[in-house]
């Protein structure tokens, strides 16, 4: 049920980017600094989980922060956005000693997904789907990989 119920959480993402720097007259412009914002819609409480920031991430009133530490920018548009050093601690309201930590994302546009590491468990998961994408910004649905993650973390059925 809590698979189910994960399944259909979801976030809206919003970039804040720096201007891309010129790495050389290749296909690449480095990106440097700026920030990531992620507003979570999903109840969590309803859940049974509460969230917490890692490492340099920041949370304040349903809106976590990530800085980005680099990434790449292609001339024909693509982005890879790297946010090492920060995460995510979901963690259960029931029992606080059981939790799970995603990290060092990387937003990654010409797959239309957010990678990142499990802590304490594999690295370079597909974590997010991009969904819908507006004015408002990007929604992120919950992957079946991070999904299968986190039901086996809580002990959900």
């Amino acid at each position: 049920m809590l698979k189910q119920k994960i399944l259909s959480a979801a976030v809206t993402v919003v970039l804040f980017l720096p201007q891309a720097q010129e790495a050389s007259a290749a296909t690449l412009n480095v990106i440097t600094g700026g920030e990531t914002q992620v507003q979570v819609t999903a109840d969590l409480a309803g859940l049974g989980l509460t969230a917490f920031a890692f490492g340099s991430a920041t949370f304040n009133d349903a809106l976590f922060t990530f800085p980005i530490s680099g990434g790449s920018a292609s001339t024909s548009g693509d982005l890879l956005i790297e946010h090492d050093g920060s995460g995510v601690t979901l963690q259960a309201l029931s029992a606080p000693t059981v939790s799970a930590t995603v990290a060092n994302f990387l937003i990654d546009t010409s797959n239309g997904a957010v990678f990142g590491d499990l802590i304490g468990g594999p690295d370079d998961l597909r974590l997010f789907d991009f969904g819908t994408i507006d004015d408002r910004g990007i929604g992120l649905e919950i992957s079946t990989v991070l999904a299968g993650a986190l039901t086996a973390v809580f002990d959900a059925p």
